[in-house]
């Protein structure tokens, strides 16, 4: 999964660059965000706004979402799976990456504490949206076998498969970011 971060970077900032001149500015060229692949600047005359019918200078309020991306052991090579919330919206399938980034988050009071069996809660909080990216999984549900496939290095077809993921997750942050949070 690491290997599709910087191709996602550079699409990212390039798409920025174009659309969110203020973002980039005084976010981007700043420093005070991690995006140290360089890119040639996209046709000005292509926004991304365009395409979606709202000019990004026009949106004064943008909802915090924190957007987790990550690789989904249950998805076919390459296929992109959008689940929005926590575990208590939907299952982290035993993912130790996203079960740590859940505690992490409830430790700072960020997410909602865990429910007891029939306790409902409500939490005004971080809006949460996770993007995985399918590596699919090996024959075997053998634990170490699993961890053994999760962490080795990916070949070629695996690696063009979730290269190609790329495109959509973009299409993904995008509509995350004109999202005018009514539509939870």
């Amino acid at each position: 999964m690491n290997e599709s971060g910087p191709k996602l970077v550079r699409q990212l900032k390039n798409w920025i660059s174009t659309t969110q001149t203020e973002v980039l500015e005084k976010v981007i060229m700043q420093g005070n965000v991690a995006l140290s692949e360089t890119t040639e600047v996209a046709d000005p005359e292509n926004h991304e706004w365009q395409h979606r019918g709202t000019d990004p200078q026009s949106l004064k309020i943008l909802a915090p979402t924190l957007v987790i991306l990550h690789d989904e052991l249950e998805a076919p090579l390459g296929k992109v799976r959008v689940k929005r919330g926590g575990p208590e919206t939907a299952s982290l399938r035993g993912h130790r990456g996203l079960t740590s980034i859940m505690e992490s988050l409830r430790g700072k009071g960020l997410h909602p504490p865990r429910t007891r069996p029939g306790e409902t809660r409500s939490h005004e909080g971080l809006s949460v949206l996770r993007i995985g990216v399918g590596i699919g999984r090996p024959s075997t549900r053998n634990r170490g076998d699993v961890a053994d496939y999760v962490l080795t290095e990916m070949n070629a077809i695996e690696l063009a498969a979730v290269r190609a993921a790329a495109g959509p997750v973009l299409d993904i942050l995008a509509d995350e970011i004109y999202r005018d949070g009514s539509a939870l």
